[in-house]
């Protein structure tokens, strides 16, 4: 991280660390707390938008927080309201949480499709792995980015 932070500025691994770490510190902080209110619930849904569109690769790091958010609901029993919907009652605690991150998430995908011209864009174009001889040894000790570079 001090590699990115002071001499590679322009990639985006800091603020992704930066976002990271103060969503998952809410995220403890509302497990503490035990508080499922709407503005704690939408602070994690910006924060998770945000990481989410800073680096797309970056949604994995969201199943802590969703998990916490499952469980404490689930143990709390706790719902903000209800919307009855064909006789049925849904928890809508979570779309407290989930609208900012769709929202934001669909900006940057909108974004994405009208400059690519489609919906998915592949970066890493003309680079390939091959499984049957994934040339770990090469790798591993060359002089260009190895594990002593």
């Amino acid at each position: 991280m001090l590699f990115y932070q002071t001499a590679d500025i322009t990639i985006v691994h800091g603020f992704v660390f930066t976002l990271l770490s103060i969503l998952y510190l809410q995220t403890v902080k509302l497990e503490k707390q035990q508080n499922y209110n709407f503005n704690s619930l939408f602070v994690l849904g910006l924060l998770s938008g945000l990481l989410v569109v800073t680096r797309p690769q970056a949604c994995v790091y969201l199943l802590y927080p969703l998990i916490s958010l499952l469980n404490g609901v689930q143990k709390e029993n706790k719902y903000l309201f209800s919307l009855a919907l064909f006789n049925k009652t849904f928890n809508v605690t979570l779309l407290y949480f989930l609208a900012p991150l769709f929202f934001l998430s669909a900006i940057q995908w909108l974004c994405m499709s009208i400059v690519n011209g489609g919906w998915g864009f592949y970066s890493y174009q003309g680079e390939t792995f091959d499984f049957l001889s994934p040339h770990i040894w090469e790798i591993l000790f060359s002089p260009f980015h190895s594990i002593f570079y």
